[in-house]
């Protein structure tokens, strides 16, 4: 295999751990004989510092450029102030939205070693066994924001049917292979627009292990 990677240290622990991360591409590239070629860009507060920008066209070209990209961290206290033109995580929803890459998947699986030490009754976590597949390039991130003394803002939800349509279908691909089933939390109409429950809509009624649920829910 011949990759070409871009490493995103970032800011905080994030240089630590790609270069651990790098260490072990490399060492897997040597015995597998894979060529991995890595180039380093700079992304959030370090691009901050270094281009006044947290996602510089050069990182950008770089990342067009690459078949993956590693990233670490970004942000910190030494960039927290909100009235800064430019904050470390805008870099980071850049990136988001150049790569395209609308699936965050967090899974919850309990380690036995540690269930006696959380916070929930261990009979709760035995068998858990849950994949939260989290949309990115829309919702409110990326929705037009207003303000206007005196009269109030709004934060705008950017959505579309095919980014609603292609995070469900991911969901289904990644569950079919274990004859799982998709549970679809419908949020109210108050909470999401026509076009982003449409396609939520339209994916659940045609793969057979899809499954609508009516009710609200939150994102992180």
């Amino acid at each position: 295999m011949k990759a070409n990677i871009c490493v995103l240290a970032g800011d905080g622990v994030g240089p630590e751990v790609t270069a651990e991360a790098e260490r072990v591409l490399r060492s897997v590239a040597s015995r597998f004989s894979h060529a991995f070629a890595f180039r380093a860009g700079l992304i959030g507060g370090a691009a901050i510092d270094a281009a006044a920008d947290p996602f510089p066209a050069e990182t950008r070209a770089l990342v067009a450029a690459a078949d993956a990209v590693l990233l670490g961290a970004v942000g910190g206290p030494r960039w927290s102030d909100p009235a800064a033109p430019g904050r470390p995580e805008q870099g980071l929803l850049a990136l988001r939205a150049a790569m395209n890459v609308y699936a965050n998947l967090r899974p919850v699986q309990p380690h036995e070693s540690l269930l006696d030490s959380a916070p929930l009754k261990r009979e709760l976590l035995v068998g858990v066994d849950v994949l939260f597949v989290r949309e990115l390039t829309g919702g409110m991130y990326f929705g037009e924001k207003t303000l206007v003394r005196r009269a109030g803002g709004s934060d705008g939800s950017a959505g579309h049917p095919t980014w609603v349509s292609g995070l469900l279908t991911r969901s289904i691909g990644l569950t079919r292979p274990m004859g799982l089933r998709v549970e679809c939390p419908i949020p109210c109409a108050a909470g999401m627009g026509p076009s982003s429950r449409d396609g939520v809509s339209e994916s659940a009624r045609s793969p057979p292990r899809a499954t609508r649920r009516d009710g609200p829910f939150c994102t992180s």
